[in-house]
């Protein structure tokens, strides 16, 4: 069964782990009482605009791919991000200014350094990489110098995961104090426990990306193995690599997809009707997801960063790219109302 959602893109801005910190940051700042401005890529064509303490400024962005549309949305783009800064910073007191950090577009912030930077460390090109066959091509190591370049120089590094930043530290060389562990990058208000609706099946949900580097075949596996089991998968997502598409002609019995993205509000719906939540990111380790489930009070099942031991307390982890191991888990949580219970009760600690 396929449910399709129509949500605006917020700010312009397409929905991701990246936006996701991004509307809860943005959030935070306008609580605290401070003036945000954001500078974003054009991609609806509808101009800027102001609401409160809050204005929005759009920069031309190229939507089909070519060379010149790279050369423009990754080089030229960089530049006119430089300007608006300037132009910014001439007419009020700026604190500081935020970047991403994957395909980041503060090359010339880091180079000129008019203001202090500071990077979120979510998911550099350099760890996307690794889970791909073929070697990085010039556009590949572009952006790998650009990230590189711009990590090392930026004043302050904040991270959530504390194994992904100790691998970007080393790849990157960052110097020593440059990196501030974000404890809880989620919206409370938003993704806190609620009343549960009475039902029959237990509901397991994942929320986010239908791509392989999510480990969503590993996920479709493990569905795969627990289809005589009395478990109902909810996947909510958008499907970029066409992998749901073709899964669903199979119209499994067992899986509910909601084909996304969702507006971020209405995610805690599909939370709310959910009994376990299964992160299988072949990165491992803290995703964004992992910690909007637990902050929901749901168990948690997600992978160790490869060959790494990143404990998170609270969740359920398991090896990443093993379905075997992914499906052990699920049942083990979803034949047990007393270990469902303790990895919540955890994860809302954590």
């Amino acid at each position: 069964m396929t449910f399709l959602e129509y949500p605006p893109e917020l700010w312009g801005v397409p929905y991701g782990g990246i936006t996701t910190y991004l509307i809860t940051a943005v959030k935070g700042y306008l609580r605290a009482g401070y003036r945000v401005e954001l500078i974003i890529p054009d991609l609806t064509g509808k101009p800027g605009y102001s609401t409160g303490a809050l204005k929005i400024h759009k920069l031309p962005w190229i939507k089909r791919r070519s060379k010149i549309a790279f050369l423009w949305n990754y080089i030229i783009f960089d530049f006119f991000v430089f300007l608006k800064v300037m132009e910014i910073k001439r007419k009020r007191k700026v604190l500081f200014v935020e970047v991403p950090d994957w395909r980041t577009p503060a090359f010339f912030l880091a180079l000129f350094k008019p203001l202090p930077l500071l990077m979120k460390l979510h998911g550099p090109s350099f760890i996307c990489m690794e889970f791909r066959e073929k070697k990085a091509g010039i556009l590949e190591r572009i952006f790998l110098f650009k990230e590189k370049f711009t990590g090392r120089r930026v004043n302050l590094i904040i991270y959530p995961g504390i194994e992904r930043w100790k691998r970007t530290k080393k790849a990157w060389k960052v110097p020593e104090g440059k990196g501030f562990f974000l404890e809880h990058p989620v919206d409370t208000e938003l993704f806190s426990p609620q009343d549960k609706p009475v039902k029959k099946t237990l509901n397991c949900i994942y929320v986010g990306k239908m791509i392989h580097l999510k480990g969503i075949d590993v996920l479709l596996e493990a569905i795969e193995i627990l289809k005589n089991e009395k478990i109902m998968f909810i996947l909510v997502g958008p499907d970029p690599e066409g992998v749901m598409r073709e899964y669903m002609k199979r119209k499994p019995k067992n899986v509910i997809y909601v084909k996304g993205p969702v507006i971020r509000e209405r995610i805690p719906m599909f939370y709310r009707i959910a009994d376990i939540a299964v992160v299988p990111s072949r990165p491992g380790g803290m995703e964004y997801t992992t910690l909007e489930a637990m902050a929901f009070g749901l168990p948690v099942v997600c992978t160790f960063p490869p060959g790494k031991n990143e404990v998170l307390e609270g969740v359920y982890m398991v090896p990443p790219e093993d379905p075997h191991a992914l499906a052990l888990a699920i049942k083990k949580l979803a034949n047990s109302s007393r270990l469902r219970k303790k990895y919540a009760e955890e994860g809302r600690k954590y």
